[in-house]
């Protein structure tokens, strides 16, 4: 008897922790298979792939990303092996349980809620060819039901062997120290389960020991509210900084508002790159909040995103939903500008699921919620957000996460959105239509973006101190790219960038300077790795607010620099109204490798 455990994951970096959990709750002598797919493999490949393993017994896991290619799957797979077994769980079959088995003749049950026991029990009974009714938990077409109750933690068994963790080093490895959510939020899933249920912290240690053997790239909590306990949150946190893996990242979901003053020092002092964190603001209209029974101080919120970014040694990411109740186009946009505020590194701008079952699934007529009927059940209007609007919010978002959210103009994009006319949303719309137009252009990549923004700041007119959005955004160029080549569109209005390239390539004297200053132990180090950016006294005074970025004018020795700016002194008395900066990219800070700075003028 054959048992294979699969899934269709969204993304080939994603793994799907519930089949390796039920997989380790069973003998090993059972032989159950495990096969992880995604949603883009070709079709046919995913039907060879199971086909050629020849299951007896064939069990999805089925979520929002993926029901109806499961489904699909289900289907033409009977017609390969037709004397197969089909059964599914998962939130999704969770929550449609009764309906996906009225609907398809080939699915034999359904895995309702936490399924290691049901499925521990089920596969003894398989293997023994006894009758599957009764088993707590399963679902079969006769309806007769019985739920299972909530499992002790403590009793489950870890869910990698050894080659899981060896052949997914490069993928998210999900760990689960909690199950259930306190809270009550209406759009959500996790609000039906009212009690949080821990595993013990020594268990919880010798796991992530045993998974940091192998030096994954990610460890992704899924505990929903990992900081709901504050003394927990703190000795795991505190756990994690004495272990302090090179090369791997923890990243939770956290209320911001409920991190207390030690937990913010304790997070203050990691080091960098050590932990990432997610945070759901979802809206800031407190209107729509208590619509959705969200408890939240976006205040407080506010506060503790901006103390933590300013560290610049945790990536902070941020979630606001479009479409929920009593939140229009308006109070949208002001909820995108307040987030920005909080200069997250990463804000994902979702859209409202309207999952079945949730609260506010059964409260859409009441919002005038319109939503699809198959998955994933996205809003498309609600009695205050038409159709149109968020037509234009999909727009938006396509702009944050192709310029906000690549990182590439963090300097540049923590000014220009709130002095944009019209506002932040204005400015990403533009921006939307600007690099669409770009298509057609000689720019590619990277360089794309950056030209179609340097356009809309030269062509619209609309911002004030275009000087300063202008070297904002070589600056941020600079930063990204240690390469010598500027594209020629930055170098338009100051001959100076020019003749600051020139310079180090041809000064042979002024090359060896500037390597005294380095790090490095070539010369040909150097000459790769530095580069001298002319920047306007506006932009130099706006940069110094971000200490992260230079040392400061007394790093490296006072002659050596004295004898560069003299070398440079042809080129920055022609323009005396500007700075120029000597970028070092052989030593690099922060999570996203910020090169250092150091002013020579």
């Amino acid at each position: 008897m054959k048992i294979l455990l699969t899934t269709f994951n969204a993304k080939y970096v994603h793994s799907s922790l519930s089949l390796y959990s039920l997989r380790a709750n069973v003998p090993e002598e059972y032989n159950v298979q495990l096969l992880e797919l995604t949603i883009n493999m070709p079709f046919m490949s995913c039907l060879s792939e199971v086909a050629a393993r020849e299951p007896d017994i064939l069990m999805f896991s089925t979520y929002i990303w993926n029901r109806e290619r499961t489904l699909e799957f289900v289907r033409e797979i009977r017609k390969i092996l037709p004397d197969i077994r089909i059964f599914l769980g998962g939130p999704e079959a969770t929550g449609q349980g009764v309906q996906i088995l009225e609907e398809h003749s080939d699915i034999e049950g359904i895995f309702m809620g936490e399924g290691e026991e049901t499925f521990r029990e089920f596969t003894e009974r398989i293997l023994a060819g006894n009758s599957l009714t009764g088993i707590k938990g399963l679902l079969l077409r006769d309806r007769q039901f019985t739920p299972r109750g909530y499992l002790d933690l403590d009793s489950l068994n870890f869910p990698y062997r050894d080659e899981d963790l060896e052949a997914n080093q490069e993928k998210l490895i999900y760990y689960e120290s909690s199950r259930g959510c306190p809270f009550s939020c209406a759009y959500c899933l996790s609000s039906l389960e009212k009690r949080t249920r821990y595993k013990s912290l020594e268990i919880v240690y010798a796991e992530l020991e045993r998974l940091l053997l192998y030096k994954p790239q990610t460890i992704k909590f899924v505990d929903r509210t990992f900081n709901l306990n504050s003394d927990r949150t703190k000795s795991v946190l505190r756990f994690i900084r004495k272990l302090a893996p090179e090369g791997t990242c923890f990243h939770f979901e956290v209320s911001a508002d409920l991190f207390d003053e030690e937990t913010m020092d304790i997070l203050a002092e990691m080091p960098v790159g050590l932990v990432q964190l997610e945070v759901g603001l979802q809206s800031t209209n407190p209107e729509t909040l208590e619509h959705c029974k969200r408890k939240t101080n976006v205040e407080k919120i506010r506060q503790n995103l901006l103390r933590l970014v300013e560290r610049e040694n945790i990536h902070i990411h941020l979630d606001l939903i479009a479409g929920l109740p009593a939140e229009d186009y308006t109070s949208f946009r002001s909820s995108l500008s307040e987030a920005l505020a909080m200069r997250p590194h990463m804000l994902q701008l979702g859209f409202l699921k309207l999952l079945p079952g949730s609260a506010l699934s059964a409260d859409r007529e009441k919002y005038g919620i319109v939503a699809t009927d198959t998955p994933p059940y996205e809003v498309l209007s609600t009695e205050v957000l038409s159709f149109e609007d968020l037509c234009r919010l999909k727009k938006a978002e396509r702009a944050i996460d192709g310029f906000y959210n690549s990182n590439i103009m963090r300097n540049l994009m923590h000014v220009i959105p709130p002095i944009y006319p019209g506002g932040s949303m204005q400015f990403f719309l533009d921006l939307d239509e600007h690099y669409q137009k770009e298509k057609v252009g000689k720019h590619k990549g990277m360089v794309r973006r950056f030209h179609a923004v340097w356009n809309m700041i030269d062509e619209t007119g609309r911002c004030a101190d275009q000087e300063l959005l202008r070297d904002l955004l070589l600056f941020d160029y600079c930063l990204m790219d240690y390469k010598k080549f500027i594209p020629d569109f930055f170098l338009v209005e100051h001959d100076s960038q020019t003749q600051l390239s020139e310079a180090l390539s041809a000064n042979g004297e002024l090359l060896r300077q500037v390597h005294a200053l380095t790090n490095n132990k070539t010369m040909k180090e150097t000459y790769k790795f530095t580069r001298l950016v002319s920047i306007s006294q506006q932009s130099y005074r706006h940069l110094q607010k971000r200490p992260m970025l230079f040392e400061g004018d007394e790093a490296g020795e006072g002659q050596i620099r004295e004898d560069i700016k003299e070398s440079l002194r042809p080129i920055w008395e022609s323009d005396g109204s500007r700075n120029i900066l000597l970028l070092d990219y052989g030593i690099t800070r922060g999570i996203f490798g910020v090169p250092r700075i150091l002013t020579i003028k």
